[in-house]
């Protein structure tokens, strides 16, 4: 495994356990995350306040399929479940594309994420 796909599977992982550190000493000053047909995120500030708010999902589990790296770039899909505010669960598959910085220092300055709701579950967890 290299030290990219290691790094972001720590990275995803980071999400799974709600480690807004890790997320955010990930990322360069002037991050920008945009999610498709969501919102854009720009700067540590912004993502520290992003975080706090989604750090109430319950029951977050991700699975990576695959990962793809070429150069400073690298692509992460798979699926997650998670719990919305009434406890369905819901699943998702996504597809996050990063940009690293150019100097070789493995921090994330972009991030584009798809995200597709697959199904819904009408059960309680």
């Amino acid at each position: 495994m290299s030290t990219i796909e290691e790094f972001l599977q720590k990275f995803n992982q980071a999400f799974v356990q709600n480690d807004i550190n890790f997320i955010i000493d990930s990322t360069t000053d002037d991050i920008i995350w945009t999610m498709i047909g969501d919102k854009t995120i720009r700067g540590k500030e912004d993502l520290a306040v992003s975080m706090n708010e989604m750090k109430d999902a319950s029951g977050l589990e991700i699975k990576i399929d695959s990962t793809i790296i070429n150069g400073n770039q690298a692509a992460v899909d798979g699926s997650m479940n998670m719990e919305d505010k009434d406890g369905n669960r819901k699943t998702y598959s996504f597809c996050d594309l990063y940009k690293f910085r150019d100097d070789g220092e493995l921090k994330i300055r972009e991030l584009r994420s798809y995200i597709i709701a697959t199904s819904m579950h009408n059960e309680k967890a």
